[in-house]
């Protein structure tokens, strides 16, 4: 009996043995042998928009955005992981458990406002975008038609953490636009402009204070992007265009209208399209949305009546949303800015010019021309004054000998002064041994001649047309190049509007187109205009020295002002006109051989 329970007891041990063996997990299972995966299911809820089938997916798979609902009278705005729709959901995303995914709708308008603050709104810490402006014009002046167009091309950024918080840079092109490079830069809330012109040349440097909210353009055509209250937003269509939506806005015609007329170069063109009725221009904006955010912008501005076809197309798309970009502003070469460096090199310059003023003899070429344009209203007024200057200083006295080449046709116009005794002329104007002084007309028979007397020594005389240069009495900036072909320094100074209206001022107070006196009435180049009025549109000034030698001096200008010619025959009230002027002046050698003459007939 002991023996058979001793035997059963083996055998029972053996047989748990064999279970508890065949219970242990296989080290090596067979990969192609079928294993049970748990399953989980995703619910996609649109609140009665698209249906949307619910996916069967293996616990832990991932799975991609779905397609984008639609529901009537309403745009989506995104998936998000709660019924309230505060977490928004990140595809491809992983799902762990049985899922319900919400479909967001908003009406038109909150999609937009939703989007831009994603895009632009406060709390982005930064963002970059390029931009396009292309523009055409077809304008028909006395039935002849004259073409215009423009063209640019920028990058903006905006960093809302760095030091440099907003730069811009773009280039234009084309007879509509400034030929050129503008660069913008923010730095302590102070907003700094650089215009260069074709050649790299600066040619003006704006400084402008703003707020610390600053962070676009304001000339720019994006200002549903910037600008816009929500007020302003109407709704958004869209379009036949996958993600593209047309927005409507309250804004007015005439603002924009304006606004297209600011970015413009001609004068021509704006005023044509300031004087057109709202309903003559059709503007619509566009957006494109992704993922809840603003990808693209564009504006297209138009008009297509008799006189005038004119189009305008502005085009923006963004990058790098949410990140501070990386902003390096463009080193510009020999751009002196400080007060210490620009007054360095005044002083350089004006020692320069004194010398030449000083030397015993010095001569020089002069050219400088002006024009009035009132546009299609009324008829150009041009002048130009050209010749050459001699003079020797002898002590306390300086001869001279001028030869002044004036055109003055256009002020005998029936409009103006046709029969006041205007008419083109040559002179001569020289300072004799004995210290008279003649004033010579050159005809085509026999000169005439007439003393100035009494004559009072003056700058005008002795260095005709030289002081416009000290006219210049405000600078806010000074570049310096070198010509690669002559050699020559070149220091561009940038004029002021004070500045300008200081040697606008001068020029026409200086520039006698009558020094005969013929005229029953005193005639002015830019008739009496008012200095309160100038809005330049460019203005530049230039001086070229060579081994420290005065070599050149260039001059030039153009802008908006109102004037008006007294006593002429129909431009006797005050209109804006457009005015533009350049000078240019080359010293010469001319003088080292001369000597003031002793007789008059000498000097003819």
């Amino acid at each position: 009996m002991k023996r058979v329970k001793k035997v059963l007891t083996l055998l029972l041990v053996f047989v748990m043995g064999f279970v508890l063996s065949g219970c242990k997990k296989d080290p090596n299972p067979d990969p192609n042998k079928e294993q049970t995966e748990e399953k989980v299911e995703v619910t996609f809820e649109t609140f009665g928009g698209t249906n949307i089938p619910k996916k069967e997916i293996t616990k832990g798979e991932k799975i991609n955005e779905p397609i984008e609902p639609e529901k009537e009278n309403h745009l989506f705005d995104g998936w998000y992981l709660d019924s309230s729709f505060k977490t928004a959901a990140v595809f491809p995303l992983t799902i762990s458990k049985d899922t319900t995914i919400y479909a967001s709708f908003l009406d038109s308008k909150t999609i937009f406002l939703n989007a831009r603050k994603r895009t632009v709104g406060v709390d982005v810490q930064g963002y970059e975008y390029d931009y396009t402006l292309h523009a055409q014009a077809n304008l028909s002046n006395a039935g002849i038609p004259i073409a215009f167009n423009g063209n640019t091309n920028g990058n903006t950024k905006y960093s809302r953490t760095g030091s440099i918080k907003f730069y811009d840079e773009h280039i234009n092109s084309g007879s509509l636009f400034y030929d050129g490079t503008i660069y913008k830069m923010l730095e302590n809330n102070t907003l700094r402009t650089i215009r260069l012109n074709e050649d790299n040349i600066v040619t003006k440097v704006d400084l402008e204070q703003v707020d610390s909210s600053y962070d676009h353009d304001s000339s720019t055509f994006a200002k549903a992007l910037f600008e816009y209250e929500a007020n302003d937003i109407l709704e958004m269509k869209k379009t036949e265009t996958k993600g593209e939506f047309e927005l409507k806005t309250k804004i007015n015609k005439s603002s924009i209208i304006s606004l297209v007329c600011n970015n413009l170069n001609s004068e021509k063109v704006k005023k044509v399209l300031g004087n057109l009725p709202e309903t003559a221009a059709d503007t619509k904006m566009f957006v494109e949305i992704k993922s809840g955010k603003i990808t693209k912008y564009k504006f297209v501005f138009a008009v297509a009546v008799e006189i005038i076809t004119f189009s305008i197309t502005y085009e923006l798309e963004f990058k790098n949303v949410g990140v501070s970009p990386s902003i390096t502003p463009k080193l510009i070469s020999g751009l002196a800015l400080t007060d210490s460096e620009i007054n360095s090199h005044l002083n350089t310059m004006r020692t320069i010019i004194n010398n030449y003023q000083n030397q015993a003899k010095s001569s020089y070429d002069f050219e400088l021309t002006t024009a009035i344009d009132y546009g299609l209203s009324k008829a150009e007024v041009n002048s130009k004054f050209k010749g050459s200057t001699m003079r020797k200083v002898d002590g306390n006295k300086t001869y001279f000998h001028n030869i002044i080449d004036i055109t003055s046709n256009d002020y005998k116009k029936a409009e103006l002064y046709k029969g006041k005794g205007l008419d083109d002329i040559k002179i001569h104007k020289s300072m004799l041994v004995n210290g008279e002084v003649w004033l010579i007309e050159k005809k085509a028979l026999k000169d005439k001649t007439k003393e100035v007397t009494p004559y009072i020594a003056n700058r005008s005389d002795e260095f005709y047309l030289l002081d416009l240069y000290n006219k210049a009495n405000d600078i806010n900036y000074i570049q310096t190049t070198v010509d690669s072909k002559t050699g020559e320094t070149i220091y561009a100074l940038g004029l002021t509007h004070q500045a300008l209206v200081s040697m606008l001022t001068w020029l026409n107070d200086e520039l006698n187109v009558d020094p005969f006196d013929y005229a029953s009435v005193d005639v002015k180049i830019f008739g009496d205009f008012n200095s309160s009025t100038i809005k330049e549109s460019e203005a530049e000034l230039q001086v070229r020295v060579k081994d420290n030698k005065l070599t050149g001096i260039h001059a030039s200008a153009e802008g908006l002002f109102n004037t008006k010619y007294s006593n002429s025959a129909q431009y006797t009230s005050y209109e804006e006109v457009e005015f533009d002027f350049e000078y240019n002046l080359t010293p010469t050698d001319k003088a080292l051989k001369w000597e003031p003459y002793t007789r008059v007939k000498d000097a003819q």
